[in-house]
């Protein structure tokens, strides 16, 4: 029994929806409620939404060939309304002294991110051994399925410097190497930064690029960005202009915008674009991408819909990764229906077009920049570029930001159940993301009078999610227990953190995960106050 349905083209995949029963207790009701359906037997769903099932006249030759989309036909994917001009910056310079007004003059050290204590000098070992060990550290590095921590294990027992038994190459191809996360986080940052720490005490020369990532993992760690990880983001900041000479590109300040974006800071993005603006740094892909985002924070749909036309105007190139991020911005913004009417454009994309993309984490950062250098060469060399396979159907992220949304902002399981069928006939499978945005539903809504979040389906999500075998990481197990608590009470709660302990990969966990989550989960029981 799983979540998505076996009878779609695609890939192997996970199958059947889950389906909304109009009753909510007992077991029977949930024995078929996990089956193959199409998402198109879900049409009075849609229907409800007024979501338009047939292009209009404009937009038949998009949807028949979207890699040659005219401007005013991007501009149609997200509707715009008349009326809504573009904005104007102020252009004043703004030097570090406006960012110190902001952020304190004198940066917190306590507050700027430390490098673990294993990093700190260690007497020298033996000749042979120093040997051995960098031997040993070089058979992991060449092994590209060897995880982060047991890499960085081997780094550490070299003797002090270390990056004095590297060469300078050697030494950036180490630091590219940990700077290849798919989500960053604290004991990756401690990693990263460790060793431009090892890069400076060696004399090495830190380029800009490893700047850049020094400042992203000191921002963008945690997933709420508080005062002391913008600090720790300046203080890298000054330190790469001041001491280093090193100076910031377009790509700095959009790591410095999205981190202040993150931050809820009332005035510290539009400070970062005007510093930009005076520096004479133009817009690139990812600022634009950026202030579409932070429009829709700010609640602003219409404000959301000129970052994206603006960012059409420019000559950007549109992908699903571009829009993905209006529509999230609209659904923050309050406008999940506005989203939901690009998400089903999109869908018509892809039905015209007959398969879908399925890219990991990696190719679709290598995608953005790839994209990024077309833009430019388009501006040098004004001549059409045929994308061929490039498209603007849906893709896992796409389906991930409704499914968030119905489970946690919505509480609508029979939504959700849709949109999981949705998923299913695109080809896509639940992730990681998927299985926790389904177990916060659970706990945000499981406790409310006849609520369709019911332990017997709780039981088969779970029991899909191990089946599966999705890689764990602490929020998916957190979320799920807390669910149990919710739905079951403590003792059934243990029994699956027991499960769930056990069949956690060792490569998977960090050294303080275990322990993170045990406390984490018996404050819950104790408390029953989920953050």
């Amino acid at each position: 029994m799983s979540l998505l349905s076996k009878g779609h083209p695609g890939p192997p995949q996970h199958p059947s929806g889950i389906v909304a029963s109009s009753s909510h207790t007992g077991h029977n009701e949930d024995s078929s409620l996990i089956h193959r359906r199409s998402y198109k037997t879900r049409e009075s769903v849609y229907d409800r939404h007024q979501i338009p099932h047939r292009p209009s006249a404009r937009n038949k030759s998009s949807a028949e060939d979207p890699s040659e989309l005219s401007k005013d036909e991007l501009k149609d994917l997200v509707q715009l309304y008349s009326g809504e001009l573009d904005e104007t910056n102020g252009s004043d310079r703004v030097t570090f002294q406006a960012f110190n007004n902001i952020v304190s003059h004198n940066i917190d050290q306590a507050a700027v991110r430390k490098t673990p204590d294993e990093a700190q000098p260690e007497r020298p070992d033996e000749p042979s051994t120093s040997g051995e060990n960098l031997r040993h550290f070089w058979h992991l590095f060449n092994d590209q399925s060897t995880p982060h921590k047991i890499l960085f294990k081997a780094y550490l027992v070299l003797p002090y410097p270390r990056l004095d038994r590297f060469s300078e190459k050697e030494a950036h191809i180490v630091l590219q190497r940990f700077s290849q996360v798919e989500n960053k986080s604290e004991a990756s940052m401690l990693r990263y930064l460790s060793l431009i720490d090892d890069m400076k005490i060696s004399g090495l020369v830190v380029t800009r690029k490893q700047w850049n990532t020094a400042i992203s993992f000191a921002g963008r760690c945690y997933r709420n960005v508080k005062n002391s990880d913008v600090q720790s983001a300046m203080f890298y900041w000054r330190e790469m202009e001041k001491s280093a000479g090193v100076m910031a590109t377009t790509t700095t300040f959009n790591i410095l915008f999205d981190i202040a974006v993150k931050s809820s800071h009332p005035t510290m993005p539009d400070v970062i674009l005007r510093e930009m603006k005076a520096r004479g740094l133009k817009m690139d892909r990812y600022t634009h991408v950026g202030m579409i985002s932070y429009k829709g924070l700010c609640g602003d749909g219409a404000a959301v819909r000129r970052a994206y036309s603006k960012m059409v105007d420019d000559g950007q190139i549109i992908d699903t990764a571009v829009l993905n991020a209006v529509m999230s911005a609209l659904v923050v913004a309050g406008e999940p229906q506005s989203a939901l009417q690009i998400l089903h454009r999109m869908h018509r994309i892809m039905a015209k077009k007959g398969k879908t993309i399925h890219m990991d984490w990696r190719r679709r950062k290598d995608l953005g920049q790839v994209l990024k250098r077309l833009t430019q060469i388009k501006r040098r060399f004004p001549v059409p570029l045929q994308f061929g396979e490039m498209r603007l159907a849906p893709d896992m992220i796409s389906f991930s930001i409704f499914i968030n949304y119905y489970c946690e902002e919505a509480a609508d399981f029979e939504e959700t159940c849709a949109m999981l069928d949705m998923m299913g006939s695109c080809g896509f499978v639940p992730d990681r993301s998927t299985y926790q945005s389904l177990f916060k539903g659970f706990v945000l809504h499981g406790n409310l009078r006849y609520s369709p979040w019911t332990l017997d389906r709780l039981e088969i999500i779970y029991k899909d999610f191990i089946d599966v075998k999705v890689k764990f990481g602490r929020d998916v197990v957190m979320w799920c227990l807390r669910a149990f608590v919710i739905k079951a009470g403590r003792e059934k709660a243990e029994s699956v953190w027991q499960t769930l302990s056990t069949r956690w990969s060792e490569d998977e966990l960090e050294d303080d995960d275990l322990e993170y989550i045990r406390q984490r989960f018996y404050k819950f029981i104790n408390d029953k106050d989920p953050d």
